[in-house]
Protein backbone atom coordinates (compact mmCIF):
# COMPACT_ATOMS: atom_id res chain seq x y z
CA UNK A 1 0.00 0.00 0.00
CA UNK A 2 1.48 3.20 -1.02
CA UNK A 3 2.17 5.97 1.57
CA UNK A 4 -1.26 8.30 0.40
CA UNK A 5 -3.38 5.57 1.43
CA UNK A 6 -1.92 4.87 4.17
CA UNK A 7 -2.59 8.59 5.51
CA UNK A 8 -6.14 8.24 4.06
CA UNK A 9 -7.28 5.75 6.30
CA UNK A 10 -5.44 6.92 9.39
CA UNK A 11 -7.11 10.18 9.02
CA UNK A 12 -10.50 8.62 8.50
CA UNK A 13 -9.78 6.95 12.16
CA UNK A 14 -8.40 10.19 14.00
CA UNK A 15 -11.51 11.93 12.56
CA UNK A 16 -14.16 10.21 13.50
CA UNK A 17 -12.72 9.60 16.64
CA UNK A 18 -12.93 13.68 17.28
CA UNK A 19 -16.67 13.57 16.06
CA UNK A 20 -16.36 14.31 12.81
CA UNK A 21 -18.21 12.85 9.97
CA UNK A 22 -16.31 11.54 6.49
CA UNK A 23 -17.31 11.15 2.85
CA UNK A 24 -15.02 8.09 1.93
CA UNK A 25 -14.57 7.75 -2.28
CA UNK A 26 -13.45 5.11 -4.25
CA UNK A 27 -12.84 5.63 -8.10
CA UNK A 28 -15.20 2.11 -9.31
CA UNK A 29 -14.74 2.57 -12.91
CA UNK A 30 -12.66 4.36 -15.64
CA UNK A 31 -12.99 4.78 -19.40
CA UNK A 32 -10.33 6.41 -21.82
CA UNK A 33 -7.89 8.16 -20.02
CA UNK A 34 -8.14 8.89 -16.25
CA UNK A 35 -5.77 10.15 -14.06
CA UNK A 36 -6.44 7.65 -10.94
CA UNK A 37 -7.15 3.98 -11.21
CA UNK A 38 -9.94 2.08 -9.94
CA UNK A 39 -9.70 1.85 -6.09
CA UNK A 40 -7.82 4.84 -5.67
CA UNK A 41 -9.40 6.04 -2.33
CA UNK A 42 -9.84 10.10 -0.85
CA UNK A 43 -12.14 11.50 1.79
CA UNK A 44 -13.30 14.65 2.63
CA UNK A 45 -14.04 15.53 6.10
CA UNK A 46 -17.82 17.14 6.76
CA UNK A 47 -15.99 20.95 6.86
CA UNK A 48 -14.36 20.53 3.59
CA UNK A 49 -10.83 19.15 4.20
CA UNK A 50 -9.76 16.43 1.77
CA UNK A 51 -7.09 13.98 1.68
CA UNK A 52 -5.90 11.65 -1.51
CA UNK A 53 -6.96 11.68 -5.13
CA UNK A 54 -9.55 9.86 -7.65
CA UNK A 55 -8.68 12.16 -10.26
CA UNK A 56 -5.27 13.84 -9.85
CA UNK A 57 -7.05 17.24 -8.69
CA UNK A 58 -9.70 17.72 -11.94
CA UNK A 59 -12.90 16.69 -9.99
CA UNK A 60 -12.75 17.00 -6.03
CA UNK A 61 -13.63 20.53 -5.79
CA UNK A 62 -16.98 19.50 -7.40
CA UNK A 63 -17.22 16.42 -5.17
CA UNK A 64 -16.68 19.02 -2.24
CA UNK A 65 -19.30 21.45 -3.34
CA UNK A 66 -21.89 18.30 -3.88
CA UNK A 67 -21.09 17.32 -0.61
CA UNK A 68 -20.46 20.31 1.73
CA UNK A 69 -21.36 23.37 -0.09
CA UNK A 70 -24.36 22.42 -2.03
CA UNK A 71 -25.72 19.40 -0.56
CA UNK A 72 -27.14 17.75 -3.56
CA UNK A 73 -26.09 13.96 -2.78
CA UNK A 74 -28.24 12.71 0.16
CA UNK A 75 -28.46 9.05 -0.35
CA UNK A 76 -25.83 7.10 0.64
CA UNK A 77 -23.48 4.93 -0.81
CA UNK A 78 -23.86 7.26 -4.17
CA UNK A 79 -22.42 7.05 -7.57
CA UNK A 80 -21.07 9.95 -9.33
CA UNK A 81 -19.82 9.62 -12.60
CA UNK A 82 -17.61 12.85 -14.79
CA UNK A 83 -16.93 12.89 -18.32
CA UNK A 84 -18.35 11.35 -20.81
CA UNK A 85 -22.12 12.05 -22.09
CA UNK A 86 -23.68 12.23 -19.20
CA UNK A 87 -25.30 15.75 -17.95
CA UNK A 88 -22.26 16.75 -16.11
CA UNK A 89 -20.09 16.26 -19.29
CA UNK A 90 -20.30 20.23 -20.21
CA UNK A 91 -19.40 21.12 -16.47
CA UNK A 92 -17.66 18.44 -15.34
CA UNK A 93 -15.21 17.05 -18.44
CA UNK A 94 -12.07 15.56 -17.20
CA UNK A 95 -8.43 17.37 -18.86
CA UNK A 96 -7.93 13.81 -20.08
CA UNK A 97 -11.06 13.28 -21.87
CA UNK A 98 -11.86 10.04 -19.88
CA UNK A 99 -14.49 9.13 -17.92
CA UNK A 100 -14.75 7.53 -14.38
CA UNK A 101 -17.29 6.80 -11.44
CA UNK A 102 -16.92 7.65 -7.70
CA UNK A 103 -18.76 5.72 -5.68
CA UNK A 104 -19.12 8.02 -1.81
CA UNK A 105 -19.85 6.60 1.47
CA UNK A 106 -20.66 8.48 4.05
CA UNK A 107 -18.79 7.21 7.47
CA UNK A 108 -19.82 8.08 11.46
CA UNK A 109 -17.85 5.47 13.48
CA UNK A 110 -14.57 4.43 13.19
CA UNK A 111 -14.73 0.80 14.19
CA UNK A 112 -13.59 -0.96 10.71
CA UNK A 113 -10.83 1.52 10.04
CA UNK A 114 -9.10 0.54 13.13
CA UNK A 115 -9.66 -2.85 11.88
CA UNK A 116 -7.78 -1.83 8.53
CA UNK A 117 -5.07 -0.13 10.49
CA UNK A 118 -4.52 -3.05 12.42
CA UNK A 119 -4.47 -5.68 9.43
CA UNK A 120 -2.55 -2.93 7.62
CA UNK A 121 0.45 -2.24 10.78
CA UNK A 122 0.71 -5.83 11.56
CA UNK A 123 1.82 -6.35 7.70
CA UNK A 124 -0.90 -9.25 7.24
CA UNK A 125 -3.26 -6.35 5.22
CA UNK A 126 -6.92 -6.33 5.19
CA UNK A 127 -9.56 -6.80 2.70
CA UNK A 128 -12.61 -4.14 2.87
CA UNK A 129 -16.07 -5.39 1.76
CA UNK A 130 -19.04 -2.87 0.81
CA UNK A 131 -22.20 -4.10 0.32
CA UNK A 132 -23.70 -0.95 -2.74
CA UNK A 133 -26.88 -1.31 -1.92
CA UNK A 134 -27.11 -1.50 2.02
CA UNK A 135 -23.75 0.08 2.93
CA UNK A 136 -22.89 -2.03 5.38
CA UNK A 137 -19.52 -2.89 5.56
CA UNK A 138 -17.23 -5.84 6.65
CA UNK A 139 -13.52 -6.64 6.89
CA UNK A 140 -11.41 -9.43 7.21
CA UNK A 141 -8.00 -11.20 6.53
CA UNK A 142 -7.18 -12.79 3.01
CA UNK A 143 -5.14 -15.37 2.48
CA UNK A 144 -1.15 -15.22 1.73
CA UNK A 145 -1.11 -14.63 -2.12
CA UNK A 146 -0.97 -10.77 -3.54
CA UNK A 147 -4.49 -9.52 -3.76
CA UNK A 148 -6.18 -7.16 -7.29
CA UNK A 149 -6.24 -3.87 -5.15
CA UNK A 150 -9.93 -3.35 -5.81
CA UNK A 151 -12.61 -5.71 -7.51
CA UNK A 152 -16.34 -6.06 -7.77
CA UNK A 153 -18.82 -8.59 -8.48
CA UNK A 154 -22.23 -7.82 -8.54
CA UNK A 155 -23.49 -5.22 -5.48
CA UNK A 156 -19.89 -6.04 -3.75
CA UNK A 157 -16.86 -4.19 -3.87
CA UNK A 158 -13.67 -5.24 -2.43
CA UNK A 159 -10.44 -3.26 -1.61
CA UNK A 160 -7.69 -4.48 -0.23
CA UNK A 161 -5.38 -3.21 2.23
CA UNK A 162 -1.99 -4.44 2.15
CA UNK A 163 0.88 -3.71 4.14
CA UNK A 164 3.37 -1.12 3.19
CA UNK A 165 5.74 -2.54 0.81
CA UNK A 166 9.57 -3.22 2.14
CA UNK A 167 12.87 -3.28 1.38
CA UNK A 168 15.54 -5.32 3.26
CA UNK A 169 19.51 -4.30 2.24
CA UNK A 170 22.42 -5.79 3.51
CA UNK A 171 25.33 -3.98 3.69
CA UNK A 172 25.80 -0.35 4.82
CA UNK A 173 27.25 0.74 2.01
CA UNK A 174 26.92 4.11 0.09
CA UNK A 175 24.96 2.73 -2.68
CA UNK A 176 22.70 0.79 0.03
CA UNK A 177 22.30 4.31 1.95
CA UNK A 178 20.92 5.97 -1.22
CA UNK A 179 18.71 3.22 -2.50
CA UNK A 180 17.24 3.51 1.42
CA UNK A 181 16.74 7.29 1.08
CA UNK A 182 15.22 7.11 -1.93
CA UNK A 183 12.64 4.03 -1.25
CA UNK A 184 11.62 5.97 2.21
CA UNK A 185 10.59 8.75 -0.89
CA UNK A 186 8.34 6.78 -3.12
CA UNK A 187 6.96 5.04 0.06
CA UNK A 188 8.82 2.29 0.91
CA UNK A 189 9.54 0.90 4.26
CA UNK A 190 12.91 0.48 4.68
CA UNK A 191 15.17 -1.99 6.90
CA UNK A 192 18.91 -2.45 6.87
CA UNK A 193 21.27 -5.08 8.30
CA UNK A 194 25.27 -4.60 8.86
CA UNK A 195 27.06 -6.70 11.21
CA UNK A 196 30.62 -5.40 10.91
CA UNK A 197 31.28 -3.31 13.52
CA UNK A 198 32.66 -0.36 11.63
CA UNK A 199 29.70 -0.32 9.67
CA UNK A 200 27.71 -0.79 12.99
CA UNK A 201 24.63 2.58 13.74
CA UNK A 202 25.91 4.54 10.87
CA UNK A 203 22.88 4.32 9.10
CA UNK A 204 22.33 8.16 9.11
CA UNK A 205 18.73 7.75 6.82
CA UNK A 206 15.46 8.90 9.31
CA UNK A 207 12.73 6.27 9.55
CA UNK A 208 14.73 2.90 8.77
CA UNK A 209 15.43 0.72 10.69
CA UNK A 210 18.87 -1.00 11.09
CA UNK A 211 20.17 -4.35 12.67
CA UNK A 212 23.80 -5.98 13.18
CA UNK A 213 22.43 -9.32 13.54
CA UNK A 214 23.69 -11.64 11.03
CA UNK A 215 22.42 -11.19 7.45
CA UNK A 216 20.98 -15.23 7.74
CA UNK A 217 18.65 -14.01 11.15
CA UNK A 218 18.16 -10.61 9.57
CA UNK A 219 16.61 -12.43 6.55
CA UNK A 220 14.61 -15.04 7.98
CA UNK A 221 13.12 -12.24 10.17
CA UNK A 222 10.82 -11.38 6.92
CA UNK A 223 11.07 -15.07 4.68
CA UNK A 224 7.28 -15.06 5.42
CA UNK A 225 6.62 -11.90 3.94
CA UNK A 226 5.67 -11.82 0.18
CA UNK A 227 5.47 -7.59 0.31
CA UNK A 228 9.09 -7.80 0.99
CA UNK A 229 11.78 -7.46 -0.97
CA UNK A 230 15.32 -8.46 -0.26
CA UNK A 231 19.00 -6.73 -2.04
CA UNK A 232 22.38 -8.05 -0.98
CA UNK A 233 24.18 -4.88 -1.28
CA UNK A 234 27.85 -5.13 1.08
CA UNK A 235 30.35 -5.98 -1.37
CA UNK A 236 31.00 -8.52 0.84
CA UNK A 237 30.90 -12.30 -0.47
CA UNK A 238 30.46 -13.80 2.95
CA UNK A 239 27.74 -11.50 3.81
CA UNK A 240 26.10 -11.43 0.68
CA UNK A 241 26.17 -14.77 0.22
CA UNK A 242 25.04 -16.31 4.24
CA UNK A 243 21.61 -13.73 3.33
CA UNK A 244 21.02 -14.81 0.11
CA UNK A 245 21.03 -18.09 0.97
CA UNK A 246 18.07 -17.44 3.17
CA UNK A 247 16.62 -14.96 0.86
CA UNK A 248 16.39 -17.17 -1.98
CA UNK A 249 14.28 -19.39 0.13
CA UNK A 250 11.88 -16.90 0.91
CA UNK A 251 8.45 -15.89 0.11
CA UNK A 252 10.11 -11.99 -0.65
CA UNK A 253 8.94 -10.97 -4.34
CA UNK A 254 12.58 -9.58 -5.32
CA UNK A 255 16.04 -10.84 -4.86
CA UNK A 256 18.76 -8.52 -5.97
CA UNK A 257 22.64 -8.81 -5.64
CA UNK A 258 25.19 -6.28 -6.64
CA UNK A 259 27.95 -7.11 -8.45
CA UNK A 260 29.87 -7.04 -12.02
CA UNK A 261 28.28 -9.78 -14.22
CA UNK A 262 31.22 -12.09 -13.70
CA UNK A 263 30.80 -11.93 -10.01
CA UNK A 264 27.41 -12.46 -10.21
CA UNK A 265 28.09 -15.91 -12.16
CA UNK A 266 30.82 -16.88 -9.84
CA UNK A 267 27.72 -15.94 -7.02
CA UNK A 268 25.27 -18.62 -8.73
CA UNK A 269 27.94 -21.29 -8.43
CA UNK A 270 28.44 -20.78 -4.92
CA UNK A 271 24.92 -20.35 -3.86
CA UNK A 272 24.42 -24.12 -6.33
CA UNK A 273 26.33 -25.37 -3.63
CA UNK A 274 24.33 -24.51 -0.78
CA UNK A 275 21.21 -27.13 -1.39
CA UNK A 276 19.21 -24.32 -3.25
CA UNK A 277 17.64 -25.47 -6.08
CA UNK A 278 17.89 -23.97 -9.86
CA UNK A 279 14.02 -22.66 -9.40
CA UNK A 280 15.54 -21.04 -6.28
CA UNK A 281 18.66 -19.41 -7.88
CA UNK A 282 16.85 -18.35 -10.52
CA UNK A 283 14.77 -15.73 -8.74
CA UNK A 284 18.26 -14.02 -8.00
CA UNK A 285 18.32 -10.25 -10.21
CA UNK A 286 22.14 -10.50 -10.18
CA UNK A 287 23.64 -7.64 -11.37
CA UNK A 288 20.63 -6.02 -9.57
CA UNK A 289 18.53 -3.22 -11.29
CA UNK A 290 18.05 -2.13 -14.57
CA UNK A 291 20.74 -1.36 -17.03
CA UNK A 292 20.86 2.39 -17.67
CA UNK A 293 24.96 2.12 -17.43
CA UNK A 294 25.03 3.39 -14.03
CA UNK A 295 27.80 4.08 -12.35
CA UNK A 296 27.18 7.03 -9.10
CA UNK A 297 25.48 5.72 -6.33
CA UNK A 298 22.52 7.57 -6.84
CA UNK A 299 22.10 5.90 -10.48
CA UNK A 300 22.67 3.01 -9.16
CA UNK A 301 19.64 3.59 -6.83
CA UNK A 302 17.40 4.48 -9.43
CA UNK A 303 18.36 1.69 -11.53
CA UNK A 304 17.74 -1.03 -8.18
CA UNK A 305 14.21 1.31 -7.33
CA UNK A 306 13.39 1.09 -10.96
CA UNK A 307 13.74 -2.93 -11.32
CA UNK A 308 11.89 -3.72 -8.00
CA UNK A 309 9.08 -1.40 -9.08
CA UNK A 310 8.52 -3.40 -12.06
CA UNK A 311 8.26 -6.63 -10.18
CA UNK A 312 5.91 -5.01 -7.37
CA UNK A 313 3.73 -3.80 -10.25
CA UNK A 314 3.62 -6.72 -12.37
CA UNK A 315 2.04 -8.60 -8.99
CA UNK A 316 -0.60 -6.52 -8.24
CA UNK A 317 -3.69 -5.54 -10.61
CA UNK A 318 -6.33 -2.88 -9.53
CA UNK A 319 -9.76 -4.87 -10.94
CA UNK A 320 -10.59 -8.47 -12.09
CA UNK A 321 -13.51 -8.98 -14.62
CA UNK A 322 -16.99 -8.08 -13.17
Amino acid sequence: MNVSDYEVITNCDRWLESGHIIYFLTVMDTWGSSPRPPGSISVIRDDGKLLGSVSGGCVEEALVDRLIQSCTITQFPATVSFGGEDEDASRFMLPCNGVLHVLIEKITRADHFKELLKGINTRRGVIRELDIQSGEVHCYKPDGRHKPVFYQQGAIARRFFGPSWQLALVGNTPVARVVAKFALDIGFAVVMCDPRQEFADRCGIEYTDFSSLMPDDFVMQYSDDPYNAFIALSHDPKIDDMALMEALKSKSFYIGALGSRRSSALRRERLSLLELTDHQIIRLHAPVGLSIKSKTPEEIAISILAEVIKEKNSLTSFCEEK
